[in-house]
């Protein structure tokens, strides 16, 4: 399962999703779009996420994708 992460990047609430989801099972990845940056201040969220490219977005995705596709069932 993919998890995106909200605005202010891969949190440690987002990490916790992933480690919920394994808990139950589910092989959960969230990648990281915003390349380790996090943010308390709304105005440098909302910046950064703007900035994304489209087409990045959707390389990282599909990467992280992939890799989850390789795991093995436990």
């Amino acid at each position: 399962m993919l998890v995106i992460h909200e605005i202010f990047g891969l949190t440690d609430w987002v990490r916790g999703v992933c480690d919920q989801l394994a808990e139950n099972g589910l092989i959960a990845i969230a990648p990281d779009l915003l390349s380790g940056q996090t943010f308390s201040d709304l105005d440098a969220a909302r910046k950064a996420i703007s900035e994304l490219k489209k087409e990045k977005v959707q390389a990282d995705l599909a990467a992280a994708s992939a890799f989850a596709l390789k795991i093995p069932a436990g």
